[in-house]
């Protein structure tokens, strides 16, 4: 079912795409200089996606592979800097608004998908993902992809269903919140869309056999993805949290932008059209689980942007039909400000020693990692045969980055206890084997662990800048491991 679309004239129509075409070269070469010139350490998470690329697999512990194959593509095109890890995510976002310049074209009008472009490629959490390397870029990028391909396959069939399937698996390779898609779609089919029978299981096939390879990979490592993804709403301590509410949608008026923001509550205002009514099937499931989530256990502000490819063309009706004529043109002023903020406080206050004037430093936790990089790295030249022993997942992703040459060997010390994450799945000290180990951690991890080694050698202490401030590291050179202690001693 689709809207009547409005009038648009054939001279206008191609003017105004090659004009939202050019906004979005520009403004992704402008990201991608902004990645060259940024000072920010790769987050933890960064660090570990990259250190997942120099070790292909159709699986890892806490996401599917796709992040990892971006990365290993960009790095062997562009080196391993941290603006060659991150290269993958600028482009995916250039590659959404596409698709969704194509998705509101084809359900409206050219307005429209200009409109709903623009919008996209100017979210304050674009801008923010931009900077950095996620599962969301590819996420966001395949469920654009779909979205038009959905639409096509029921306006034309034919090849676009194989299309659809292919972004659905391709969605679900990168993240598991694809999942959504699937729940949309078929609340959309359900409630009157022209779906063929005969399409769907085309296009479901086609998926299931994208997405097959990591199916397998966790079925023989127990299913480890999944139980992670659940452990990570934390319903054991469920009830009910209404500052939490609060919070969760504060920050997506935050991430959208705060006319962006009006504006989808303005396209919601009833009577809503058939192509709104479609568009919803697409961004109510994300958004009502995650606020029901965020009410009872609490949810992290980036898990809802699922809700965004359809929630970009939403805004963007809402703010063309706006009685305030410069609504559209207002809105997307003030995401471009918040922008170019934002940019402005990578280059400012993103370096390791640059204190943030506020209390709360967005920037901590992509700071030091490097500095202290560089006090582990003669030590691992002086002895490289030697493993890197760490306490927890931040040092051990960072180090095996930064900790030169790289890869650095990581282990993971890992007392007798549950598997939380990707290092004590596949690099607990037990099973390494390692001539002698550089233990990096805090004074009270490491008190904990040199009783276990027959061999201990100070090497002095470290120091991770962190905006004025500094977390010291002590490190030893270990010999002669003696065994964990008994699970109900493990620290």
């Amino acid at each position: 079912m689709q809207a009547a679309p409005r009038p648009v004239s054939r001279a206008r129509a191609p003017t105004g795409a090659s004009f939202v075409l050019g906004v979005i070269a520009l403004l992704t070469a402008l990201r991608i200089a902004l990645l060259v010139a940024s000072p920010l350490d790769l987050f933890v998470d960064e660090a570990q996606y990259w250190l997942w690329s120099t070790q292909p697999a159709a699986g890892y512990y806490s996401k599917p592979p796709l992040i990892a194959w971006l990365i290993a593509l960009t790095t062997r095109l562009a080196g391993d800097g941290e603006w060659a890890v991150r290269l993958a995510s600028p482009l995916l976002h250039a590659g959404t608004a596409g698709f969704i310049l194509l998705a509101g074209r084809a359900l409206y009008d050219a307005r429209t998908g200009a409109a709903a472009a623009l919008v996209y490629l100017t979210l304050p959490a674009v801008g923010f993902s931009s900077l950095l390397i996620s599962t969301d870029a590819p996420l966001l990028f395949f469920w654009s992809a779909a979205l038009y391909a959905l639409i096509e396959a029921e306006r034309r069939g034919g090849l676009w269903w194989p299309a659809l399937g292919l972004a659905l698996g391709l969605g679900l390779l990168a993240k598991y919140a694809m999942a959504f898609f699937l729940l949309g779609w078929l609340g959309h089919a359900l409630s009157g869309g022209r779906t063929s029978r005969r399409g769907a299981a085309l296009a479901l096939i086609v998926a299931g056999a994208c997405y097959a390879p990591n199916l397998v990979w966790n079925a023989i490592h127990q299913f480890v993805s999944y139980r992670h993804t659940g452990a990570d709403a934390e319903l054991g301590g469920a009830g009910l949290h209404p500052g939490a509410l609060l919070g969760f949608l504060a920050s997506q008026a935050a991430l959208l932008g705060p006319g962006v923001f009006l504006g989808l509550v303005m396209a919601l205002r009833p009577p809503a059209d058939p192509g709104i009514r479609r568009l919803l099937w697409f961004t109510a499931p994300v958004l009502v689980f995650y606020l029901a989530l965020a009410a009872i256990a609490g949810a992290n502000a980036n898990w809802a942007v699922s809700a965004y490819v359809t929630g970009s063309i939403l805004a963007a009706r809402g703010l063309l039909a706006c009685r305030w004529r410069p609504a559209l043109r207002t809105a997307l002023a003030l995401n471009v400000l918040l922008g170019l903020a934002l940019a402005g406080a990578v280059l400012r206050w993103g370096d390791d020693d640059a204190r943030f004037p506020l209390r709360a430093d967005p920037f901590k936790r992509l700071r030091g990692w490097e500095a202290l990089g560089r006090e582990v790295a003669p030590w691992r030249q002086r002895y490289p045969a030697d493993c890197v022993l760490v306490a927890d997942r931040a040092t051990a992703a960072a180090m095996a980055y930064y900790a030169v040459p790289r890869p650095a060997p990581i282990v993971k010390w890992h007392p007798p206890g549950p598997i939380r994450d990707h290092f004590d799945l596949t690099r607990d000290l037990a099973h390494a084997a390692c001539p002698a180990w550089l233990l990096i951690g805090s004074p009270a991890q490491t008190a904990a662990i040199l009783p276990h080694f027959a061999h201990v050698e100070s090497l002095g202490g470290a120091l991770q800048p962190q905006g004025g401030r500094a977390r010291i590291h002590a490190l030893y050179r270990l010999q002669g491991f003696t065994g964990y202690p008994a699970r109900s001693d493990a620290p």
